[in-house]
């Protein structure tokens, strides 16, 4: 049970799929304090176009009862200012502790150097699927997935891999935002629509917990 337990999680690592933008050509040396805010904004205003895109909406996800009502949900949030943002760091050791949480040490004793490093990557950016995918339910998921937008910077000096959660009071959607090195000089932002409160939720605060850390 343990080990399709860590093989799910990490079938889900694999499977992040998204729109991706070009490489940002304006980037800043060093991150200044509210880097992180600004691009995340930027990025749940993209997806948030997409959201409220009947003929996107229509041709990736279909117009079915369920999958629509999703999709409109996930839609009245675009254009809006966040009235919150919930900031996490990725921990260095995050998957020893998800590992050892399933009482599966061995598996992170067999990586080591690039592919540690590749794995972390990873891990950062599938906070989203992993929430929609325990927390939000396969039909959430799948609209949130088909919706999700990335976007590729050259890579600020003091950059921290870290996830925010843009809240928006009275909605039942969030958006989370990762951002993640993924290249010698580049990082990469991930956006996806998350079920408001999620991070509250028993299962997602646990998730939280074994992997990230809040973010002063």
């Amino acid at each position: 049970m343990r080990q399709k337990t860590v093989a799910l999680l990490m079938a889900l690592v694999l499977c992040i799929t998204g729109i991706s933008g070009a490489l940002a050509e304006a980037a800043p040396a060093s991150v200044p304090e509210n880097w992180y805010l600004t691009e995340a904004k930027n990025l749940a205003a993209a997806m948030g176009a997409l959201a409220d895109n009947e003929a996107y909406v229509e041709l990736f996800i279909g117009m079915g009862e369920d999958t629509e009502g999703f999709a409109d949900t996930m839609a009245k949030v675009a254009g809006l200012q966040p009235d919150q943002v919930l900031t996490y760091r990725y921990r260095t050791d995050a998957l020893q502790s998800l590992a050892a949480s399933y009482q599966m040490d061995e598996v992170t004793t067999k990586l080591a150097g690039p592919a540690m490093d590749a794995v972390n990557r990873r891990m950062n950016m599938a906070l989203g699927s992993l929430l929609n995918g325990h927390v939000g339910g396969s039909l959430w998921l799948a609209v949130a997935s088909a919706l999700a937008y990335t976007e590729t910077y050259r890579m600020p000096a003091g950059f921290v891999p870290c996830a925010l959660f843009l809240c928006y009071e009275g909605q039942e959607a969030a958006v989370l935002v990762n951002f993640s090195q993924t290249g010698e000089d580049t990082v990469t932002g991930s956006a996806t629509y998350v079920r408001s409160g999620v991070w509250e939720d028993e299962v997602g605060k646990t998730y939280l917990d074994l992997m990230w850390e809040p973010m002063e």
